[in-house]
This record gives C-alpha cells, sequence and structure tokens, in this order.
C-alpha cells in the first residue's frame, strides 16, 4: 500500500464515489509538489490511540481508521464524483518514523497549497426535545448554522432575533433554548481543542467547515464573531440572559483568536513560538512535546 516517496513528494487520497452506506473506498497515489497537484485537505481530530478502528479500503485491502475519521470520510464523500484529499493518517505512513518525520514537517506548505481545507466538527447529537405542547426533532446542525449566519449578515444585532424587541418574549421558547445548546454542542467539538489544527486553518486560503450534514464557510464564523463582539456591549445585547450570552461570547473568542492569527500570517508578520504557546496553551496534544511542534511552522 505505501511506497518510498521521491524528494518533495506528497500522498494523495482519491476517494472513490459512493453512496452514504456504501464501504469507503480509496486509492493513494503520489505527486510532485512541484507539479502543483490539485487537491483538497482535510483537519479533523484522529481520536483516541486506543479507541475502536473501522474498515475502509484502501487500494484494494482493507485498513483500519478511527471512528472520526470513517464518519469525515462518509461526509466528505460524493455520490458521483471522485474526490482527492491530502489526509495525514491515509497519506501518511503512521508504521515508517522516517517518513512521518519528514512529511510533518512539510504539512505547514501541504495545507497552505491545498485548493480548500476542509474542517470536519464532527457529528451533531440527535436528540429529541418535547416541550409542554408536542415533541419536535431538532436539527442541532442546520439550526446552528442558521443562528451563526443570522449573526453574519448584520452589524446590528439589535435589530434582528433573536436579540430584537419581538423576540424578547420567546427566548424562554423550547425553541430558542436548544438553539443555543445547540451553539453549545458546536463548540464542544473536540477540534476546538487540538492544538495540531491551528496550523491547519492559518495557512490555507480557503476554508470550509462541516458539521454533521451541514457546511458553511469559515468566513460567516468570523463575521457572526465580529459582528456579536462589536454589540455585546449594546443594551439589548448586555441584558440578554447570561447561558445564552456566555455561549456567543466564548464562540467568538475563539473564532477572532484563530481570525487574527490568519491575519498575521496573512501579513507575513513575525510572532514567537513563546506567545503562541501563550495564546493555545489551553489546547490539548496526546504528547505535550507536541504542543511546541505544532506550533513551529508558524514561527
Amino acid at each position: 500500500m505505501y511506497f518510498p516517496f521521491h524528494t518533495q513528494e506528497i500522498r494523495l487520497v482519491d476517494i472513490l464515489p459512493g453512496a452514504w452506506k456504501d464501504e469507503i473506498q480509496c486509492i493513494l497515489r503520489h505527486a510532485s509538489v512541484s507539479n502543483n497537484p490539485s487537491y483538497k485537505a482535510l483537519s479533523y481530530v484522529w481520536g483516541a490511540a486506543k479507541a475502536t478502528r473501522r474498515s475502509i479500503i484502501v487500494d484494494g485491502n482493507t485498513h483500519l481508521v478511527t471512528v472520526n475519521l470513517e464518519h469525515a470520510l462518509r461526509r466528505i464523500r460524493q455520490p458521483g464524483t471522485m474526490r482527492t484529499f491530502w489526509i495525514d493518517a491515509l497519506s501518511i505512513n503512521q508504521d515508517d518514523n522516517e517518513e512521518r518525520s519528514t512529511q510533518v514537517g512539510m504539512m505547514r506548505n501541504i495545507y497552505a497549497r491545498a485548493s480548500e481545507v476542509v474542517i470536519y466538527l464532527g457529528d451533531a447529537p440527535h436528540h429529541e426535545f418535547a416541550d409542554s405542547a408536542s415533541k419536535k426533532k431538532l436539527n442541532y446542525a442546520h439550526e446552528v448554522c442558521c443562528l451563526i449566519s443570522l449573526l453574519a449578515q448584520t452589524s446590528d444585532l439589535e435589530n434582528v432575533p433573536p436579540f430584537d424587541v419581538e423576540s424578547r418574549p420567546r427566548l424562554d421558547s423550547f425553541y430558542q433554548r436548544n438553539v443555543f445548546e445547540a451553539l453549545r454542542y458546536l463548540m464542544r467539538s473536540s477540534w476546538w481543542n487540538r492544538i495540531w489544527v491551528i496550523q491547519e486553518i492559518v495557512v490555507p486560503q480557503n476554508i470550509i467547515l462541516h458539521y454533521d450534514t451541514t457546511t458553511a464557510p469559515w468566513d460567516m464564523f468570523v463575521k457572526a464573531a465580529q459582528n456579536y463582539t462589536k454589540n455585546s456591549f449594546a443594551p439589548r445585547i448586555s441584558s440578554f440572559p447570561r447561558e445564552y450570552s456566555d455561549v456567543l461570547s466564548f464562540f467568538s473568542r475563539i473564532v477572532l483568536d484563530i481570525y487574527h492569527l490568519r491575519c498575521q500570517w496573512g501579513k507575513a508578520e513575525t510572532t514567537t513560538l513563546l506567545s503562541l504557546l501563550r495564546q493555545f496553551s489551553n489546547r490539548k496534544a496526546s504528547d505535550d512535546r507536541d504542543k511546541v511542534y505544532a506550533l513551529l511552522g508558524l514561527v
């Protein structure tokens, strides 16, 4: 399945078309970086090293991957079109320490050269909630993206729901409570807590987020965070219920921290490893040394 690289080569993953329930099938191929190959790159969380594994087919052979990667592959696969990705767990021979070291050193350029980076935030919970009158199913992924889209559409949040006067009587409704719970679940995704993903979101030009069945552009998240931060001291916003404003503030802070680092990177402004370590000290890694290695590419 894995063959040695020539200088400045990477391994791309062709994900063959298939329906949701079909077995996942991929083909690996080498590509020279100097030829500017066309590909997207996947940013995701591996999951626990000893977690349950799922089988996929790679070059005709059974290959075990983490549950999270298997879910991500199903989400990004298309029913009628082959898609080409760089995916670290498949594109790098994880049993070859020399290859792994070389390829990890190339990751900044791999993500920077990708036509698009797809961030997989995981699957949303699928709960059925009941209010006093009826049972309703809430599509967490769809509803939270609608909320973020609404925040992104106007800089004057005092005059749009759920912040406007007309919406206030409904703030404690079944729907509103669970929309904000949906945002809380989104921000609980382990992707936001991992150190390795910082480089993967800072260096690319184009970013799309996948959350369950829903996709959204990164720029929409940024605009929503900017608008909320700008309006957070306005009377109607500052008097918003604490449990709602807390999650909105957390969302905005996390998104804008990454946005500002992307701006620095885009302007070629220098930063220090120490400042990055301070900024992202709360992010997790399976090995504490990775907290340094994961950020070195940004210095």
